[in-house]
């Protein structure tokens, strides 16, 4: 997978935001939360979602999974429930898949 520059500049914002630390163990599970919720729960915490436009029609749900995986490996509390649900929402909302 190639990172366009706007997809790079996401990740160095969250690494001055995260300081490079793996995602706590004690996320709540997504029983209740969506991908919308947890999009603004959990994604606005480190960064604005600005960026999300530019990839509108252009990933796919393994492009967006191996996005939300790079975020939880610098620092964003999700479980692999909630990735999973965060994952297809941008998918479906911002991807290839609702097309």
């Amino acid at each position: 997978m190639t990172l366009r520059p706007l997809a790079l500049g996401a990740l160095l914002i969250v690494v001055g935001c995260a300081g490079g630390q793996s995602a706590s163990a004690s996320v709540t599970p997504a029983e209740t939360a969506d991908g919308a919720t947890l999009l603004q729960q959990r994604c606005t915490v480190c960064h604005a979602l600005r960026g999300l436009s530019a990839y509108q029609d252009y990933w796919g749900e393994p492009e967006w999974a191996d996005m939300v995986a790079t975020m939880r490996a610098y620092g964003a509390e999700l479980s692999d429930a909630e990735a999973d649900v965060l994952s297809a929402w941008l998918a479906i909302h911002y991807g290839t898949a609702g097309k």
